[in-house]
């Protein structure tokens, strides 16, 4: 089309008819049924896009397989940086809409024919380049928005595959991105359980490497016929791997890795920050193993953002931060504690990385100093969790010695205690339990230590032939109150709890009573034992009966 031919679209900006005209072949009349348009930054906002999306841009209308039009993807002009990511957003989605398969309306009812051939591919543009040459075309937004929430999305659910022919046509990039590679597998497969026959297009790549789309293809000249003799059946793999299936899971390596998370969460010298580390350095390391994103060396390199999940831009001046992401998310620690804590497990030998000294940019044109870490993967997750669940310090951890039973406040001495609890309605002895101290040495045993573990390796070697039954640990058992007012107790207090005299007061040289219920009046008050009539201190305990 002419330059003045552009100028008389009213609803699209002439870059962006170049754009749908002459850069993806699509057919005016495909691109005036769809409604494609240019929106300012106002209108996106009004179309229901968050304001942290909104830009001026190509607006993409949205058709669902029912043939209902609902909202679209933005194409902005200048797109915004994804901060996980590091780089341009090229479409923009309403933000909390669920994914779901897009096709133009003027091509639903021949999708939905029995016998049609349907073919699939990733963006509006490239869609609608297929069905301006009459193939019948869906698309999903995304490579991985045929899936929400790690379920396929409804829409797969409402054709029936049974039988028909399914062109899956995704960009060049899929020979040499394990991640889009990834996604086609996952499609594919989805496509198959619903009975479809399944063939893949890998189209070529440009000069010097160049991606190339569905619409590209056809805007270099590519024909329909030249489309087709590059499809070829789907067998289960793909461009350098294969889909993985429950039964490629080893039981023995699974045992291994649920055995070694386990150690590892239950590792005495580990804190909350060391786990929720070991946490983040392994998922996201492994999942940028398995989308390709490493180095030639075979190394994934993590941003301190992406370790700590911290994307909170920095407060104002004088301001405090902000306590989640701006996508209401909550950090699993603070960024700027993640070089100490990845230091520490590197120096431990947690963790294989190496920091790589880079500078960043502020959302203001400020430059900073930061640390990025490039991980040394490993084939198992099993692998990368043996570190974590083997490690032992050289100096194990050195516990204060404690005794759970207190020391008597007379004696100094640590021995069984006799109580004495009584109905606090009635006076009635309710029960009169010997104590037994319980030490440190009872309960107090780090078999996950260097020092302990050969203690209780000996310990067991010594019990493996012995059969006798072992006395129970004893125990300190918790009495409940005896409330007034219960089955047990009288409606009314009895004379002597009244007319009973307040406790004296401590003076220093005498403990508090040790009973927690007021003793009837022919008992000593702190230890429970009989007073004879006129005896001023009890013979026990030497309490002050006065």
């Amino acid at each position: 089309m002419s330059v003045a031919a552009y100028e008389t679209l009213t609803d699209l900006h002439p870059r962006h008819a170049r754009e749908l005209y002459d850069g993806s072949a699509i057919d005016p009349t495909v691109v005036e049924r769809r409604g494609y348009r240019s929106v300012t930054a106002a209108e996106a906002q009004a179309l229901g896009f968050a304001p942290s999306q909104c830009r001026s841009g190509l607006f993409l209308p949205t058709f669902t397989l029912a043939g209902v039009r609902v909202l679209g993807m933005l194409k902005p002009d200048e797109p915004r940086i994804d901060p996980k990511a590091d780089k341009p957003l090229k479409y923009e989605w309403p933000a909390g809409e669920p994914p779901l398969v897009d096709i133009h309306p003027d091509a639903l009812a021949t999708f939905k024919t029995r016998g049609v051939e349907k073919w699939w591919t990733e963006g509006h543009k490239k869609a609608d380049a297929a069905w301006s040459r009459g193939l019948a075309c869906a698309n999903l937004p995304g490579v991985y928005m045929f899936l929400h929430h790690r379920k396929v999305v409804a829409d797969l659910d409402e054709l029936d595959l049974a039988g028909e022919v399914c062109y899956v046509v995704f960009d060049s990039d899929v020979m040499r991105k394990k991640s889009v590679a990834n996604a086609l597998l996952r499609f594919c497969e989805a496509l198959r359980r619903r009975g479809a026959r399944v063939m893949v297009v890998y189209l070529p790549e440009g000069e010097n490497g160049a991606k190339v789309g569905l619409d590209d293809f056809f805007a270099t000249g590519g024909t329909v016929e030249q489309l087709r003799a590059l499809a070829v059946r789907w067998d289960g793999t793909g461009p350098g791997i294969k889909l993985r299936t429950p039964s490629d899971v080893d039981p023995d390596e699974q045992a291994r890795t649920i055995s070694y998370l386990i150690q590892a969460i239950q590792h005495p010298e580990y804190t909350l920050a060391d786990l929720r580390l070991m946490a983040a350095t392994i998922a996201r390391a492994q999942r940028k193993r398995a989308s390709g994103e490493v180095t030639p060396d075979g190394r994934a390199i993590l941003t301190a953002a992406e370790i700590s999940d911290d994307w909170r831009p920095a407060p104002e001046k004088g301001a405090p931060k902000i306590p989640t992401n701006p996508n209401g998310t909550k950090p699993r620690m603070a960024r700027s504690t993640v070089k100490s804590h990845m230091e520490r497990a590197v120096k431990r030998g947690l963790i294989p990385a190496e920091p790589i000294p880079v500078r960043r940019v502020h959302a203001t044109g400020s430059r900073y100093p930061d640390t990025d870490w490039a991980i040394t993967t490993a084939d198992s997750l099993a692998a990368m969790l043996a570190p974590w669940a083997t490690y032992r310090v050289e100096t194990p951890k050195q516990r204060k010695p404690r005794t759970l039973t207190p020391p008597c406040k007379f004696c100094g001495e640590v021995h069984a205690i006799e109580r004495f609890d009584y109905c606090q309605g009635c006076g009635a002895l309710v029960d009169n339990p010997t104590i037994e101290p319980i030490t440190a040495d009872d309960t107090a045993l780090d078999n996950l230590s260097q020092a302990d573990a050969a203690a209780a390796d000996s310990d067991d070697a010594s019990l493996a032939g012995d059969t006798e039954p072992h006395p129970r640990t004893p125990r300190l058992r918790i009495v409940a109150p005896f409330a007034q007012g219960t089955h047990h107790n009288p409606l009314d207090a009895p004379g002597w709890l009244l007319d009973a005299p307040d406790p004296p007061p401590d003076d220093g040289d005498r403990s508090p009573p040790r009973t927690l219920f007021p003793l009837p009046p022919t008992g000593c008050r702190s230890c429970g034992a009989a007073i004879a009539e006129g005896q001023t201190h009890c013979r026990a305990c030497d309490w002050s009966t006065a």
